[in-house]
């Protein structure tokens, strides 16, 4: 009589167990997805992508500086602030 009470009360406890190990996987599995939900993955970071638009007028000016070549002229074309250092230039070689 005796070791059949204990068995029941292991038998109980066992069931109890088992019951207090599925509350705490559906417990578990609530929390997974509350902070999965709140937590999400990281994505990778990826490169920017820039987009230029161009204007009307930039357009066409590169679609008519793509199918011509510099001329020499254009090629020896300088600004008034070189034109002047060059004079200056000329200017102390001729003293010298």
């Amino acid at each position: 009589m005796q070791i059949e009470r204990e068995i029941e009360g292991l038998e109980r406890d066992e069931r109890a167990l088992e019951k207090a190990a599925q509350a705490l996987t559906r417990l578990a599995t609530i929390a997974e997805k509350f902070f999965d939900k709140l937590y999400p993955e990281k994505k990778l970071v990826r490169d920017a992508i820039v987009t230029v638009v161009r204007t009307p007028a930039e357009a066409d000016l590169e679609e008519t500086i793509q199918g011509s070549e510099p001329t020499l002229e254009q090629w020896k074309d300088i600004g008034s602030r070189e034109q002047a250092f060059l004079e200056k230039e000329a200017a102390k070689t001729t003293k010298s």
